[in-house]
């Protein structure tokens, strides 16, 4: 929470993950392909998908704020007094915390004590660590494809198509709207935020359904707030 995370990650391989023997066949190691990963690891802690969780927020929260950052900083490390860093020192840290975190998240998704599908803070997190609109709409395709959360109505289960948490969609529309990219924001909103269910004609359970997905004015102030987001840059 503290920004430091030089230190947190000194404290996971230390104490966390102290060797890791990955596939030595030069295999893919990308979010796409890193759950078929050949990984094995010597623990003094087994961590768990709590563990991860807290440094990729960690790398998270980095990212935002050296995004969000516009005045000069002094760089202490800097003999000269009046060196000040510039937009590119903080370019290269964001990315550096970026890598950092899709490089945890692909150990995550390797391990064979965690669980294969991460949890929507998991994929809330990750979302906030893309670099665009794209990337965004990339993850939110490859969730939608392990993620589904069944449709129920006066204790039957209906037909539904596979569908995100709303909390990873919020995410997804807060995080364009940052990014500067309100179109995006808009395309994921369509697409995601209220998937349609296919339902029996003789039933009101679509009905039902609709109503109550569409007064949900919470998702709608995310969308506002990510156009308003976008207005800011001009």
């Amino acid at each position: 929470r503290n920004g430091d995370m030089r230190t947190a990650r000194e404290l996971w391989d230390r104490y966390m993950v102290l060797k890791i023997n990955g596939d030595e066949s030069g295999g893919d190691t990308t979010m796409q392909n890193s759950s078929n990963a050949n990984v094995s690891t010597t623990n003094v802690v087994i961590p768990e998908r709590r563990h991860y969780n807290i440094l990729l927020d960690g790398y998270a929260r980095l990212v935002d704020q050296l995004r969000d950052r516009q005045e000069p900083l002094r760089i202490l490390s800097s003999p000269d007094p009046d060196v000040f860093a510039s937009k590119y020192y903080y370019d290269d840290r964001r990315e550096q915390a970026i890598n950092s975190g899709q490089e945890l998240f692909a150990h995550m998704m390797a391990q064979q004590q965690v669980q294969q599908h991460p949890d929507a803070y998991t994929r809330s997190t990750m979302i906030r660590l893309c670099r665009n609109g794209s990337e965004i709409q990339n993850q939110l395709e490859r969730a939608s494809a392990t993620t589904s959360v069944t449709g129920t109505a006066t204790g039957r289960t209906r037909g539904q198509r596979t569908r995100l948490p709303i909390a990873v969609v919020r995410t997804a529309v807060t995080t364009c709207g940052r990014l500067g990219d309100p179109s995006m924001a808009c395309i994921i909103f369509d697409q995601y935020m209220f998937p349609s269910y296919e339902c029996d004609k003789d039933t009101n359970y679509e009905k039902y359904t609709k109503r109550n997905l569409f007064s949900n004015y919470r998702a709608f102030n995310v969308l506002l707030g990510a156009l308003a987001a976008g207005a800011k840059l001009g």
